[in-house]
């Protein structure tokens, strides 16, 4: 029941996700649901040694006045919370944690760059949209680079688009713009079962969606439009984040798909193409020349 109970949270969740890890966290789901034996099933113990590893937050690692804060796993509300290992080994990344993790390098007065090093394929939509706009924010105090490390999908490349530069390694992946939410009807199977749901609802409207039924087609429409409006703030904050027009977004930057470095630096989605280590390098050479011209500015005026 555990199983059946997260994957109907699933279902209800709009997600900007890679559809390939989103199909791999569903059929896990399912998988489990369906087959709870401990053949199928992963032992508790490793369960719970994911879930404290999930609890403990990402480590940033600090250069002299650069801090590199890592994204590299599914994105989601609360993951601290999640207690279960279906979003692979390394569990969900809460999107909270990385909004505190980044506002105190913002703070730090130390810091002076920060540089987002990802390797994500999204997560849900929750908390996304927030995270953008203190980036977004913070990108007019500190220069803030993201780094597409290998992969940058949906809810990812969504976060990336508030930096102040995208930089792609060459081998990386990019995109997968748009969101999509997920409905599994389980009603034949329950009929198999000789199960008979009976809900005493406030309303039609307060039970729709639910796996026990087919869905409606006034749940249907619902679910398409909060899909659309979640995918057109998406697309409405990579324009923003890029300089370009939403339609431009919607036409080239992929509609739903990933690409390689050299189309998604011909089209504007990217800013250039670098390694994490070149980035660090360039970085730091920047700040060390602006130190260098501060300091002769301040000679300079000593001696007026």
């Amino acid at each position: 029941m555990r199983y059946h109970r997260i994957l109907h949270a699933v279902a209800g969740t709009p997600w900007a996700i890679h559809p390939e890890k989103g199909k791999a966290i569903i059929d896990f789901l399912v998988s489990q649901a369906e087959n709870p034996s401990p053949s199928h099933a992963i032992e508790d113990d490793t369960v719970q040694h994911r879930a404290e590893l999930t609890k403990e937050p990402v480590q940033v690692e600090r250069r002299q006045a650069i801090a590199v804060l890592p994204i590299s796993s599914v994105i989601l509300p609360r993951a601290h919370d999640v207690k279960d290992s279906s979003l692979g080994p390394s569990g969900g990344q809460s999107a909270e944690r990385l909004e505190k993790q980044f506002s105190a390098l913002v703070s730090d007065t130390d810091i002076s760059a920060i540089v987002l090093d990802i390797d994500s394929p999204g997560g849900a939509v929750g908390g996304v949209p927030e995270l953008f706009e203190i980036i977004s924010a913070a990108s007019e105090q500190k220069h803030v680079v993201a780094v597409a490390n290998h992969f940058c999908a949906s809810a990812a490349y969504w976060i990336a688009c508030a930096a102040s530069e995208i930089v792609m390694t060459p081998s990386a992946m990019i995109g997968s713009v748009g969101v999509y939410t997920y409905h599994e009807d389980i009603s034949q199977a329950l009929e198999h079962e000789g199960v008979k749901p009976t809900y005493i609802s406030s309303s039609a409207e307060k039970i729709e969606g639910s796996s026990q039924f087919a869905l409606s087609d006034g749940a249907r429409s619902h679910m398409q439009a909060t899909v659309d409006t979640y995918a057109a703030h998406f697309v409405r904050d990579v324009a923003r984040g890029r300089g370009v027009s939403e339609l431009e977004v919607r036409q080239t930057f992929g509609n739903g798909r990933m690409h390689q470095a050299d189309y998604a630096k011909a089209h504007g989605m990217v800013d250039r193409i670098a390694t994490l280590d070149q980035v660090l390098f360039d970085l730091k050479s920047s700040l060390e020349e602006m130190q260098n011209e501060n300091n002769m500015r301040r000679r300079r005026l000593a001696l007026a």
